[in-house]
């Protein structure tokens, strides 16, 4: 669990790179991310840069099969909520809040390639000690009385 300084340092300074979001959406993006300002921020950015939502599916409905634009509303943040304008509420067919698949996306951006990075640093390091390890051990017992 992040502590309460770590969570209001995050909160305020997501508010501060993104003054247009609204305090809920900058705590909900804080809570979400454990308070890791990167993948909070993440958070925000995947959810402002989804796909447009098809506005033929909003009114009356899309038939196209080709549809090049977004159709699961229910999991598209309300770009109003974020800003903290929302007047619909409950009645708001847009998610007031973010998506599992964006919170998991904005983490494995996050902490995936840098347990990647230490994963193949650490393989690395492992190996050059092998490597200069085999250098030094005698492959027979010539080698070993050979120095003296």
């Amino acid at each position: 669990m992040a502590s309460e300084t770590s969570v209001d340092y995050t909160f305020q300074t997501l508010l501060a790179y993104n003054p247009e979001i609204s305090e809920e959406a900058a705590l909900n993006a804080t809570v979400l991310s454990s308070a890791n300002f990167f993948v909070s921020q993440q958070i925000i950015q995947k959810a402002r840069s989804a796909p447009p939502v098809c506005r033929f599916l909003l009114n009356e409905g899309c038939y196209r099969s080709d549809c090049p634009y977004n159709h699961n509303v229910d999991l598209h943040t309300c770009i109003f909520w974020m800003r903290g304008k929302c007047d619909k509420g409950k009645k708001c067919r847009f998610l007031h809040g973010f998506a599992e698949a964006i919170v998991d996306e904005a983490k494995t951006s996050c902490y995936g390639n840098s347990l990647q990075h230490i994963s193949s640093s650490v393989s690395n390091t492992i190996a050059s000690k092998r490597s200069f390890v085999n250098d030094l051990t005698p492959t027979s017992f010539e080698d070993i009385n050979s120095g003296c």
